[in-house]
């Protein structure tokens, strides 16, 4: 969105309303934020703004912007609300994973988890987030890719907000595509290799956590524990596809990547 409204603003504090827009802009850093009461907006605002840009529009995320600039500047103290990025050169154990992952979100599984009656999952929700704010603070949204042990080959696409979180099957790793199939131009190619580190290429975590109250440093721990530890590390990838699983499957993909 490059135009944000946010109605009702009557309802809450002006103190509770800057700190909704500062959340909002959190989030996505271009847009501009218009506050108003019983949805009166002059429409000039809204309408014909020429301000959408598919290029700007596709970076403008505030925790994509953190990805691709690797600095994260801090928000606000006032509100609480800040964000950072989760980084490791290690894959997560799939269920070490996954017990964290329920222990404060819903996973999404795609099919099963919507069959499930909507007073339910707002039940388990909110118990769940009640448990998150009190362990790690609220995590209102994260976004970004993962590296799964037992899913070696591709990356792992991390996307969360509101009660569910999402691990979809996205491209393979350039570490496991022969060269020859790279197929960019040069200077994406230094960019490729640059990313490259140790035995495993451009294998890593990247998951930009946003939220109020957050505790880094407990959000860290957790997921560090997640990792395979060094005795796990030193198996051979090919015993890593053994681990039990119980994340959401993907679709099983012929291996022509690597030949």
């Amino acid at each position: 969105a490059n135009v944000i409204i946010l109605n009702k603003s009557e309802l809450v504090s002006q103190e509770k309303l800057r700190e909704y827009e500062q959340f909002v802009k959190t989030i996505n850093v271009s847009a501009k934020v218009i506050t108003t009461s019983y949805g009166r907006v002059n429409l000039n605002d809204i309408v014909l703004t020429g301000l959408y840009d598919p290029e700007v529009a596709k970076n403008s995320s505030g925790w994509l912007h953190d990805l691709i600039s690797g600095v994260i500047v801090p928000e606000t103290e006032e509100y609480g609300i800040s964000n950072f990025v989760f980084k490791a050169r290690k894959p997560f154990h799939p269920e070490r994973l996954y017990e964290w992952i329920n222990r404060y979100f819903i996973l999404d599984n795609g099919t099963s988890v919507h069959a499930i009656s909507n007073e339910y999952l707002q039940s388990e929700a909110d118990k769940k987030r009640q448990l998150m704010v009190s362990e790690v603070g609220w995590i209102l949204r994260s976004k970004g890719f993962a590296w799964i042990a037992s899913r070696n080959d591709f990356i792992a696409e991390w996307n969360h907000g509101g009660r569910f979180l999402e691990l979809t099957q996205a491209l393979p790793w350039f570490a496991a595509l022969n060269t020859k199939l790279w197929d960019v131009d040069r200077n994406a190619e230094m960019k490729i290799w640059n990313d490259f580190e140790g035995p495993y290429g451009d294998r890593r975590q990247e998951i930009v956590m946003i939220g109020i109250k957050l505790n880094r440093s407990v959000i860290e721990a957790g997921l560090t524990l997640c990792l395979l530890q060094d005795e796990e590390m030193s198996n051979n990838p090919n015993m890593w596809r053994l681990y039990d699983d119980p994340l959401p499957a993907w679709p099983l993909l012929p291996g022509f990547w690597s030949s």
